[in-house]
């Protein structure tokens, strides 16, 4: 059973965490919209060498302890489709980042406006701080419009780039790493971050986006 389980599942429980890696990798040059189409271009080209070579090696190894064919094919296929993962996201932003840029400038104003407008009504506790539980309470409770509504539902999407960090916490993920017929766990911490928005953050709202998309 042990043999059954290094040798077959965990190298393509592997591959699968590892081109969810990608992905997330990808991420990071798919947001690199203050650069322009130019950064997010480079950013993701020079994303998917690294990952497709790191993955590469992973998929010559996993070939290997699950005795596949030739490992040099699991190099090049999981290589292949690693660095198609990784490109996912930033090819997403780039077909779609005139389009995002117009939204968001459109947007920004209005969200402005009716989050100072009715900010009071918005913050439940009156700490001065508008949090995500307290836009949600707000969509559910207050009598909006459909326009009102729509926008307090963007804000609530975009309140990492509309606010501040106000606290952090951590969790962490244990992952088998195979080596041979041995292995090790190996901890994945990741940080979760919990956003609000005062009526400061909201004045430089519009100039913030409008710096952002300023070359798209």
């Amino acid at each position: 059973m042990l043999e059954f389980f290094m040798g077959k599942i965990l190298p393509g429980v592997m591959i699968f965490l590892l081109l969810a890696l990608c992905a997330g990798v990808g991420a990071f040059p798919a947001s690199a919209v203050a650069g322009g189409p130019g950064s997010v271009f480079g950013w993701g080209l020079l994303a998917m060498i690294v990952m497709a070579a790191f993955c590469a090696i992973v998929g010559y190894v996993a070939w290997g302890i699950a005795n596949l064919a030739d490992p040099k094919t699991g190099a090049v296929i999981i290589g292949i489709v690693a660095a198609v993962c990784t490109l996912v996201l930033p090819i997403n932003t780039l077909i779609n980042g005139y389009r995002d840029a117009a939204i968001h400038g459109e947007m920004a104003p209005k969200v402005q406006s009716f989050a100072l407008r009715h900010f009071d009504d918005i913050d439940a506790n009156h700490d001065g701080t508008i949090t995500d539980g307290e836009m949600q309470q707000a969509i559910e409770q207050l009598r909006l419009s459909a326009e009102e509504r729509e926008i307090l539902t963007y804000l609530r999407a975009q309140q990492s780039e509309a606010g501040h960090v106000i606290s952090s916490s951590t969790t962490t993920t244990w992952v088998w790493i195979s080596i041979g017929n041995s292995g090790y766990l190996s901890p994945i911490t990741t940080t979760h971050y919990l956003y609000g928005i005062n009526r400061q953050d909201l004045a430089g709202y519009p100039s913030r986006v409008t710096e952002r998309y300023k070359k798209w």
